[in-house]
Order: structure tokens, then C-alpha cells, then sequence
């Protein structure tokens, strides 16, 4: 249908067919949705969308309405349901984990609820197909599609089949959550307004008018390889798994940035670093060249102090011999001194030193100046 795989994103593959039939991608169609559900999720009109086709969804559940409303606001979206009568009616809207299940009909609702399933009832307008294209008005209709849980029947009683021919109808056709078939009661009426059974799935009967044979023929065959389709969930998977990686990658880039920041902050403190420990170790050198010129200086003080400390005890010793020798001599003077008085004194006291007297005066005198 594409060049690129069809993301299919209905339940059992619905759009896949419509899409080998309508061919979306060469021009753009209108649909009717009755039980549109959400906008993406189980929907058969959100591929439609996304290829510029656009509709009339009607959704009678309030949750599920306010998410069509924000999502397709090009559409056409209506908070009612569709019977045969306009009106009101009680409609028994199922839990969250089963939203496809809510429903018109009593009985239904009954039997999900002895199941164990709670269910929660609300009133709801009711109009008739043919109100709503007398309000809104379209000059064709590609397809319609009807997944009302039971309520098959009313919906396609309120549509006057001789104005309003879709190309398509596709309604769910089995008892809710069954496979059992529900078709007999509503199927007479497309019949007599010229509709043909092209397909049923398992749970959707396709029918085409029969004056488009080549229509129907192109409906026939349930989605298959040779429509080259990816279910939603495998293409919801695959965006997140290359969400996930396109993250990586930028986390990865932002990693790597953050690496070579690193290690260009790395490399310029190794750099500061190296140029700190040069700067140290030139430092230090310089101080070992200091601690051994004053070590060698230290050396040389200890070594002349031990130098003067040898002349010093020389000095000494020469002092001590010295003063022996200089009282030696004083010994020997003083001895000399004593004899030479005892000499004197023995002299003096001979009779001839007594006799010489008067001769040594007279050799004074002789021998003192004249004039003195």
C-alpha cells in the first residue's frame, strides 16, 4: 500500500483491509465511526488520520471522547450514542482494563458483572445515524465502521440506507467476547440496500456494494504479509526502543564530551602537576646544593677548629715547657745569687779584705772624675 511498512493500530487489523481497498495514500476520504474508542490505541481510523482523511467519531464515554477531542480536532467528534430513536439511554461502562466492553445492552452488563467485572451506569444522549448526517451532512462516506457491543441492530435501524451508502461497512459481528455470531439479526438490513459480504475475520464483516466487484474483491482477504503491515505495538515498541537509543546516543555524546573535558582537565593538571614537581624538584636540588656547600663549609670550620684547637694545645705545652725553663733559670740564678753572698760574705769576712781597706778607697777616688 506503501512504501514504507502500515502501522496498523486496530485490534484485529481492520485498517490493514481498508486501507488494500480505500488506498488512503493516493487521496484523501471521510469515515463514520460509531464506538470510536481511543483515538490510537484499537483504533481503525487512526492510520486514516494520519494520512489526512478525516470523520465523524462518535463516542458516547467521557474519557475516551476528551482524548478523540484533543487528539483529532479535525474531526468531527460527538459525546453520544447512535441508535434507532433519539433519546436517552442507560449505558454500563466497563473498568479500565476493559473499556472495550462498555455497552447499551442490559443483559451484556449483567453477565460481566456475575464474571466479577464492575461495571459503572450513566445516562447518554441517543441519536440516530440519520440525525447526525441531517446535522452533518457529507457528500460521500468511504466507510463505515460499527463496534457497539450488542447494539448493531439499533444503529444501523436509525440510518436511511436509500440516502446514506458508505463504500464500505465494516460491524463487529460476533456476541461480545464470543465467537459467536451476532449478525443474523442486523445483516438482512445491508442486504436489501445492496451491500455484499467481501470479508469476515473472525469478528468484523466487511461488505461493499455489489455494483463494485473490484471493491469487494480487493476486501476479501484478511491483513496478511502481502500488505506489508507492523502491528501498532511493535511499532510503539520500536519508537521507544529508538527513543531509548537516540537518548543513549545523545547521553553517549554528552559522555563523551564530558570524557574529553575530563581528560583535556586531566592532561592540564598532569601538565601543572609535572611542572609543580619540576619546580619542586629544582627547588629541592638547589637545597641539597645548599645543605652541602654549608656542609662542606661545617667540614671546614670542624676541620680548622680542630686545627686551631692543635695549636692551641701546642701553645700550651710550649707555654708549660717555657715557664719550666724560666723557672729553671730563676732556680739557678737565685742559686748563683746565694753562692756569690756566701762567697761575698766570706770574702768580706777574710782579714785581708779588712787590711785592703784603705786601698780601695784611695782606687775610688783615683777613680772618680776630677771636678766631681
Amino acid at each position: 500500500m506503501t512504501k514504507q511498512p502500515f502501522v496498523s493500530y486496530a485490534a484485529n487489523h481492520e485498517d490493514v483491509v481498508l486501507a488494500r481497498a480505500l488506498e488512503p495514500d493516493r487521496h484523501t476520504g471521510f469515515w463514520i465511526d460509531v464506538g470510536a474508542g481511543h483515538p490510537v490505541d484499537g483504533s481503525v481510523t487512526a492510520a486514516f488520520a494520519e494520512r489526512g482523511w478525516r470523520g465523524i467519531n462518535v463516542e458516547p464515554l467521557a474519557e475516551e471522547f476528551a482524548q478523540l477531542t484533543s487528539s483529532r480536532p479535525r474531526d468531527l467528534n460527538l459525546e453520544v450514542a447512535l441508535g434507532a430513536a433519539v433519546g436517552r439511554a442507560k449505558l454500563y461502562a466497563g473498568p479500565p482494563e476493559n473499556r472495550g466492553s462498555s455497552t447499551l445492552v442490559a443483559e451484556l452488563a449483567e453477565r460481566y458483572r456475575t464474571e466479577g467485572q464492575a461495571f459503572t451506569t450513566f445516562e447518554v444522549d441517543v441519536r440516530t445515524l440519520d440525525d447526525v448526517l441531517e446535522e452533518y451532512p457529507a457528500d460521500q462516506v468511504d466507510f463505515l465502521k460499527v463496534d457497539v457491543e450488542g447494539f448493531e441492530f439499533e444503529v444501523l435501524s436509525g440510518a436511511d440506507w436509500s440516502t446514506f451508502h458508505p463504500r464500505v461497512v465494516v460491524v463487529e459481528a460476533t456476541i461480545p467476547n464470543t465467537r459467536d455470531s451476532s449478525y443474523e439479526a442486523w445483516e438482512p438490513i445491508l442486504r436489501r440496500s445492496g451491500y455484499e459480504l467481501a470479508l469476515f475475520d473472525g469478528l468484523n464483516r466487511f461488505y461493499s456494494s455489489s455494483d463494485d466487484p473490484e471493491l469487494c474483491a480487493r476486501l476479501a482477504a484478511p491483513a496478511n504479509v502481502f500488505d506489508d503491515y507492523v502491528p501498532y505495538r511493535w511499532h510503539h515498541e520500536l519508537t521507544q526502543l529508538r527513543a531509548s537509543s537516540t537518548a543513549l546516543q545523545h547521553a553517549l555524546r554528552r559522555t563523551e564530551r564530558e570524557h574529553a573535558l575530563l581528560r583535556s582537565e586531566h592532561e592540564r593538571s598532569t601538565t601543572e602537576a609535572d611542572r609543580y614537581v619540576e619546580n619542586l624538584r629544582e627547588t629541592l636540588d638547589e637545597k641539597e646544593r645548599h645543605l652541602a656547600a654549608a656542609w662542606r663549609a661545617v667540614r671546614k670550620t670542624q676541620d680548622e677548629t680542630a686545627l686551631l684547637a692543635e695549636e692551641i694545645a701546642q701553645l700550651h705545652d710550649e707555654r708549660a715547657r717555657s715557664e719550666h725553663r724560666h723557672l729553671d733559670e730563676s732556680r739557678r740564678i737565685q742559686d748563683s745569687a746565694a753562692q756569690a753572698q756566701e762567697e761575698l760574705a766570706a770574702l768580706l769576712a777574710t782579714r785581708l779584705f779588712r787590711y785592703a781597706e784603705p786601698i780601695r778607697r784611695r782606687y775610688a777616688s783615683l777613680r772618680r772624675p776630677v771636678g766631681r
